[in-house]
């Protein structure tokens, strides 16, 4: 919980680490409250100090409703509710420093590992021993104050190290008094090597607590300002052990300890922190505007990286922005950030911040108005609410003349109306999107719009006109280097081939687009298109395959807290299911999705149930059907998911394929 500020915000944090299904109508806390009451489990929540006292109510109401659950919570203070029962973590020992290297007490082998990254011939010998054992006592212990104090070898000698701690910590040992003692002791330590930073490196150090996440050199120059030297001064962090770097497949990227950081927030003065806060409001909000069409194009799966990196600082802006009323900004970095969270983010997430911005807005026919609800359509848990902001959005930028907006809300809208399906509103849309894309110039949004009238060009049975389209859309959005609609492109050629009965090419159409999307890193669509994997392998009757791959898509849907996938993965194991000659068990998730369809007003698409199939089963039931159909009435989407993981699991046990499904 490092990264929220809110105590709030606890629900939604534990909804997502246990896939917790949102529900219509229903509040956060109501559902996940409702999902503990049933189970037995440890709740382990990290980092909770900095949502006291909010949190401890979270925490005592969850206790209530789920007698059965266990919370682990690390904290620098207790919550003070009943039943809580504290461990104190105690700090490591110096104990014995003569003994071998491999027996020495926990103090003296971390401050002599950091010591060697140093001094690589640095020994604890009868001379050493009791100075090293002196100075960890000094640090009671504490890893992070050793670790400090060991990269102090660079600057002083052993002896000359522990003269300087005997007679600083007192001086140091500053803090609050209502602080617990280590932490004073730590908060010394820090200040002490703040103290032998020169002035721009202490300035800079100060200011990069401002990240609440890692960081890269590029953030770290913006939120520093032009009067710093930001290479040579991350390296003298380094140094002083005041930063770390992590291991990254791109740019280096460095992040504080939480303490070191609280320490660096806390040596800036109001003004400036909120000057080094606005500083990377404006570099986040450059960030998201850029990632836009760096999402589009070959440059994707580099910029995921990004912004998956810079998410807790994106977060944190946000929140900031708000609390300022920032109607400027806010706004603006929500639409901005509307494609990364299509791909990426959760529905509530994004629906959260949406809302906050929208209240910002008050011409309500301004740009940024239509830009919001088509956010709103991106994170809407549901393609009929999803159409009503897509209209709205097509309304606003065509009265306003926003040509490059209404280009993009039409082709999305082209996209929504697929998922109702309205398929004479998508051609309608997909044709104005086509004639205004050519108008422009711009190729890669006519190369989706006829991507996405191929699926009514499909359900109206013109499979060759739907092909046409499709192959134009690859020639189009191949042109702009757009892999990501090229690979969707391409799942759509899946389709027609099972319209026309190729089940093995579309098998591989869909097989093929799968994998391109685990590798960009879309799991919205990637999840999407091994559904389209496992409907075409039922149909061929290859249901171990197609077990597999509705297991991943609904791995994916869930861990996206996507609903509609989550559904659509509930139909589709029914054609897996009845492919496994599992007759009773595909009527039931086929009761179940039909069910679900009504009450979450989530329509499904027609591809995604084998209306034969369906028939089929139905008829040979006969009258215990109606049983089913009554075992499926109160069900929710969780418990619908539920009995979909546990059929699956099962088949794959007897296919003998029984094997971690992972990224």
């Amino acid at each position: 919980l490092a990264a929220i500020t809110d105590a709030a915000s606890i629900p939604d944090a534990i909804s997502a680490a246990l896939h917790v299904a949102e529900r219509p109508n229903q509040p956060v806390r109501q559902t996940l409250t409702e999902h503990l009451a049933k189970r037995k489990l440890l709740l382990v929540l990290d980092n909770l100090e900095q949502l006291l006292p909010g949190a401890a109510a979270v925490v005592a109401e969850l206790l209530a409703a789920a007698p059965d659950i266990r919370v682990l919570s690390t904290s620098r203070a207790p919550l003070r509710i009943r039943g809580e029962i504290e461990h104190g973590v105690p700090p490591l020992t110096a104990g014995d420093a003569s003994a071998p290297d491999a027996q020495l007490p926990g103090a003296i082998a971390l401050f002599l590992a950091r010591a060697r990254d140093i001094r690589p011939d640095f020994a604890i010998t009868p001379e050493t021993g009791p100075l090293v054992a002196a100075i960890c006592n000094r640090l009671d212990g504490l890893p992070l104050a050793i670790e400090l104090a060991a990269s102090r070898l660079r600057l002083f000698s052993l002896a000359v190290l522990a003269d300087r701690l005997e007679k600083r910590l007192p001086v140091l040992t500053g803090g609050a008094r209502d602080l617990p003692e280590r932490q004073q002791t730590l908060r010394a330590t820090i200040a002490w090597s703040d103290e032998l930073l020169g002035a721009a490196d202490r300035e800079l150090f100060h200011r990069l607590g401002v990240f609440a996440g890692s960081f890269g050199f590029e953030g770290a120059a913006a939120v520093a300002g032009p009067d710093i030297d930001v290479e040579a001064g991350i390296a003298a962090l380094l140094d002083q052990s005041l930063i770390r770097r992590l291991d990254s497949g791109d740019e280096p990227r460095f992040a504080m300890l939480e303490t070191v950081r609280e320490f660096a927030i806390d040596a800036l003065g109001a003004s400036e922190r909120d000057a080094a806060m606005d500083r990377l409001a404006e570099y986040v909000c450059v960030l998201a505007r850029r990632s836009g069409p760096e999402l589009l194009d070959r440059r994707q799966a580099v910029m995921l990286r990004t912004m998956d990196a810079e998410l807790p600082n994106i977060r944190a802006t946000l929140e900031w922005l708000e609390g300022r009323r920032d109607a400027a900004r806010l706004p603006e970095l929500v639409a901005d950030l509307a494609r990364y969270w299509s791909i990426r983010s959760t529905v509530r997430e994004a629906m959260r911040w949406v809302d906050a911005a929208e209240r910002l807005v008050e011409d309500q026919e301004s740009n940024v108005r239509g830009r919001l609800y088509r956010a709103r359509a991106v994170a809407t848990p549901g393609p009929l609410p999803a159409k009503a902001a897509m209209e709205r959005a097509v309304a606003i930028h065509r009265a306003r003349g926003d040509t490059e907006d209404l280009l993009g809300s039409l082709v999305t809208l082209t996209f929504v109306a697929n998922s109702i399906p309205d398929y004479d509103l998508t051609m309608r849309a997909g044709s104005e999107a086509i004639a205004l894309a050519r108008t422009i110039g711009d190729v890669r949004m006519e190369g989706m719009a006829y991507a996405n009238m191929a699926v009514a060009l499909i359900i109206a049975g013109k499979f060759d006109d739907a092909e046409a389209g499709v192959h134009k859309s690859v020639e189009l959005l191949a042109k702009v280097g757009d892999r990501h609609g090229a690979a969707a492109a391409r799942d759509r050629l899946g389709l027609i081939a099972r319209a026309r009965g190729d089940l093995l090419a579309a098998a591989a159409f869909h097989e093929a687009s799968a994998i391109e999307f685990a590798d960009i890193g879309d799991r919205i669509v990637e999840a999407s298109c091994r559904l389209n994997l496992a409907m075409a392998r039922s149909i061929l009757g290859d249901w171990p395959a197609a077990a597999a791959a509705c297991r991943r898509a609904l791995e994916l849907a869930k861990s996206a807290e996507d609903p509609w996938l989550q559904l659509s993965s509930v139909s589709i194991g029914g054609s897996v299911l009845e492919a496994a000659g599992e007759t009773a068990g595909a009527a039931l998730l086929w009761a179940l999705s039909a069910r679900l369809t009504v009450t979450e007003t989530i329509p499904i698409d027609p591809m995604d149930r084998d209306e034969a199939a369906f028939a089929r089963v139905r008829e040979e039931l006969g009258a215990a059907y109606a049983d089913i159909e009554a075992r499926a009435a109160g069900a929710s989407l969780e418990d619908a998911t539920t009995e979909l993981e546990t059929r699956l699991r099962q088949l794959l046990e007897t296919a003998g394929a029984v094997a971690p499904v992972t990224d």
